[in-house]
């Protein structure tokens, strides 16, 4: 459309009266101005201006891409504007767009939210106090989400989608650019020789110019670069500016790699793949007879003391613990408009809570994640499946519901001291450095005392990817946990889904076993499942464990060296047949074996079998216990890593 109106959303350099008029129009009436910098879209004899836009609606957003202005000439004084529209037919993509809003929180009205809300808010609290079945408490909570969503749109800016990011770009730099593609366009359009090399040598004179600032901002935004480095922010440069960007975009052009050394060759058959990899499918095929037991178990009902509901201490405490500037999950709910409806409505949020516990009810809508991926390191040949780490975006409404079990758990577990303590991991008050402490000690004490030091480290294969569902059911019951959280645990687990959304191609599968990583009660689920092994493990003699979420490190030690290797080799057995019953595996080939030598000890006879793999063993000498830290493997030791 011709505006005649001048606005810096559409890229012109001032803005007037009237193109603040029509911003205000367009944002009222969630239209979207997607124009590209490509330079003015008027070109006159005597000027040229940014007064034509193209506009579009949310439903026709995400189809509309590569916005330009083509070098070949118009019939008039208006440039030519091209860009490109796909067409969906296939049912099974979908737009992200559409399935994804993100708002621009810092520019909303909040009067208008606030007085949009109220009515509605007041209506579902109503309904809430006579809620007395799931339906309607699911009815309720649904459409309480469509009530924020439509607020939201109608006070909120959605956030410009950037297609590409460069620290080194500022404002007098587009100028000059702006400048450069205005005097480009003039000595091109221009037929009169004369008039034309006068344009012409003006045109290379600004792009000189260009040139030397342009190169002037990249050096000197590199050496910003380095001087902002330090020891505390080091690896978060290089995963930010090296790792994390495009990861995504570089996936759906090049596809995976797969550990059997082929390559995907669509989109489709690289989601299914990232599926099977990090999203296991929970077969009854392979099932023991104590699976079968444990799922018999898991289903049973169960009976024990009720938890009291939700208090408004506790719920304010969950949502003032929310951090600004997350990203939220499909509802598109973000933690400030959290924030905001539970300071205008404290009470309805609570009785959302309170009606959930005494239903026993986790809403399915709350079990909806949509799945980012990220790399686990930096990868130059290209992603490949082992490198990836799937990041679950939870709905933010249930992850404060799912904050507020896991609270309720952690302190029952933890006032009558059922945890194990030699689990450093995920543990309050606890961090790595207190378990390398341990070890240091368990380390310098066998020194004193002359024994002999073996140290055993195994790897969980995809642990928290396989995290099997009915084992921790069992372990809750046999901890005697209310029996209202425990349903309500019981309903988190059952039914819950996931989407992943590669270029215009969405899959979403149903999830049957592990602890998506991302959420909020993935960490105290998958200590329960540790749990279990580390008492069986202390009260072996000779025996010290320690653990680090899914990292395990065992120290045997003694006179013998044939009695350590022994009772090594029957506590990997024991070990690995936990394993089992757990449904997990482990990686013999990123476990080792390591000895801590002594001149008159010969170690290299020995081995040390793991599911009949033997462990590669690996000899080391101390001459003081520190150095017990700088031989640990890396991912036992991040400072020996920051350092390296």
């Amino acid at each position: 459309m011709d505006a005649n109106s001048k606005s810096e959303l559409w890229h012109s350099p001032i803005s007037d009266s009237r193109g603040i008029k029509l911003c205000d129009y367009l944002s009222m009436n969630n239209l979207f101005v997607i124009n590209e910098d490509c330079g003015p879209t008027f070109s006159g004899s005597q000027s040229s201006s940014y007064i034509d836009i193209t506009v579009v609606g949310t439903d026709v957003l995400g189809d509309v891409s590569y916005w330009c202005l083509p070098e070949y000439e118009s019939l008039s004084d208006h440039n030519t504007i091209e860009f490109e529209v796909t067409v969906t037919t296939n049912p099974s993509t979908s737009n992200r767009c559409n399935n994804f809003l993100y708002f621009n929180v810092k520019n909303s009205n909040w009067d208008r939210f606030d007085s949009f809300c109220k009515q509605p808010l007041v209506d579902l609290s109503n309904r809430i106090d006579s809620c007395a079945d799931v339906d309607t408490l699911i009815s309720v909570i649904e459409n309480f989400q469509d009530v924020v969503l439509s607020v939201s749109k109608a006070s909120m800016p959605l956030k410009k989608i950037k297609m590409s990011w460069v620290p080194w770009w500022s404002i007098e730099i587009k100028c000059m650019r702006k400048r450069l593609n205005a005097a480009r366009r003039r000595y091109q359009r221009t037929r009169n020789f004369i008039i034309r090399n006068l344009y012409r040598q003006k045109y290379l004179q600004i792009k000189e110019n260009y040139s030397s600032v342009l190169e002037e901002a990249k050096v000197q935004s590199w050496k910003d670069f380095l001087e902002d480095i330090n020891e505390h922010n080091f690896w978060k440069k290089i995963y930010t500016y090296g790792i994390k960007q495009n990861f995504m975009k570089k996936i759906e052009v090049y596809g995976i790699r797969l550990p059997n050394g082929s390559a995907t060759t669509s989109v489709e058959e690289t989601i299914n793949e990232i599926y099977k990899k990090c999203f296991p499918i929970d077969t009854i095929n392979t099932d023991t007879p104590f699976h079968g037991l444990q799922r018999t178990k898991a289903l049973e009902n169960y009976s024990s003391s009720l938890d009291p509901l939700f208090t408004t201490a506790e719920i304010d405490g969950v949502i003032n613990s929310f951090k600004l500037n997350k990203s939220p999950g499909p509802d598109c709910i973000q933690n400030e408009t959290l924030k905001r409806i539970h300071l205008m409505f404290p009470c309805f949020i609570s009785k959302q809570f309170n009606a959930c516990l005494q239903l026993s009810t986790f809403p399915r809508s709350w079990k909806r994640a949509n799945i980012f991926l990220i790399p686990k390191n930096n990868d130059f040949r290209g992603p490949h499946l082992d490198n990836l780490r799937c990041i679950s975006l939870l709905p933010t409404i249930g992850k404060c519901l799912e904050k507020l079990i896991v609270n309720r758990i952690s302190w029952f577990l933890r006032s009558k001291k059922l945890l194990n303590e030699t689990q450093f991991g995920f543990t309050p008050q606890k961090c790595c450095e207190d378990a390398l402490l341990y070890l240091k000690d368990v380390v310098d004490k066998g020194k004193k005392k002359n024994m002999l030091t073996n140290l055993i480290f195994l790897d969980i294969k995809g642990a928290f990817d396989h995290a099997w569902w009915p084992a921790i059911l069992v372990l809750l019951k046999n901890f005697a946990i209310p029996s209202n959280i425990f349903h309500l645990v019981r309903d988190f687990l059952n039914d819950r889904s996931a989407s992943l959304t590669l270029g215009r191609v969405s899959v979403s599968r149903f999830l049957q076993r592990g602890c998506p990583q991302g959420s909020v009660s993935g960490p105290l689920l998958w200590n329960l499942i540790m749990n279990s092994l580390l008492p069986r493990l202390s009260k072996i003699t000779g025996c010290e464990t320690i653990a680090f979420a899914d990292d395990l490190l065992i120290c045997f030690q003694g006179k013998c060296l044939d009695d350590i290797f022994e009772l090594a080799q029957s506590t990997s057995d024991d070990i690995l047949n936990w394993a089992r019953d757990f449904k997990m595996e482990f990686n013999p080939n990123k476990s080792k074996v390591m000895a801590i030598k002594k001149k008159s000890v010969d170690f290299s006879s020995k081995q040390l079998f793991f599911d009949n793999i033997r462990l590669e063993m690996e000899e080391q000498k101390l001459k003081q216990p520190d150095d017990i830290l700088e031989i640990l493997p890396n991912n036992l030791n991040p400072h020996r890593n920051m350092g390296q």
